[in-house]
């Protein structure tokens, strides 16, 4: 008889243990690739993907619902129209977003809506065998909104995240960037 109610204590409390919520703080940072697609003057189109990477913290309320501030910045995004002219642009963002988990055991599906607001910095070389003034650099501000979709691998205090984040741009820009994250939580 003891033996049964220890047994059934057990599964209570491996039971309890399974049910305990994830939430608190955590900070993380990725790694991945950007693309970058926009017409600058209405004339020269900017087609590139580069290297990019994200630092983050959030806090997740639940095993469903989490809030994230994050910053991303690309490396350089460029189009080279030799021998006349090349095109370097850094973009970079600084995103609020709110997030919601599907939770499957070690796995979790998530989705999420925000904030961003973002930078890019064009610098364009002209070849000063053809014009006076060779280098030409402006930015320009953009915000908007931002949705983001991926999984999340749990482990107890450290997550592996792949993610897609799409940024709504002003104009004929498109940006967007695919990024694999570690998470740490406290």
């Amino acid at each position: 008889m003891l033996r049964i109610l220890g047994f059934a204590a057990c599964l209570v409390l491996a039971g309890a243990a399974q049910a305990q919520e994830t939430r608190g703080l955590y900070l993380g940072g990725g790694y991945g690739f950007m693309s970058y697609d926009d017409v600058l003057e209405e004339q020269v189109p900017i087609s590139d993907s580069a290297s990019a990477y994200r630092l983050f913290g959030g806090f997740q309320f639940n095993d469903n619902y989490a809030i994230e501030l994050g910053w991303t910045k690309s490396s350089g995004l460029s189009e080279d129209f030799s021998p006349i002219l090349s095109i370097d642009v850094e973009f970079e963002a600084v995103t609020l977003r709110a997030l919601a988990l599907a939770p499957f055991g070690s796995l979790a599906m998530f989705g999420g809506l925000g904030y961003y607001d973002g930078t890019s910095r064009t610098d364009v070389a002209l070849n000063p065998d053809f014009f006076e003034d060779p280098s030409i650099s402006f930015k320009n501000d953009d915000g908007g909104f931002t949705a983001v979709g991926g999984i999340q691998f749990e482990m107890s205090r450290l997550s592996i995240r792949g993610e897609y984040e799409w940024f709504d741009t002003d104009g004929d820009t498109d940006v967007a960037s695919l990024t694999i994250s570690v998470l740490f939580r406290f």
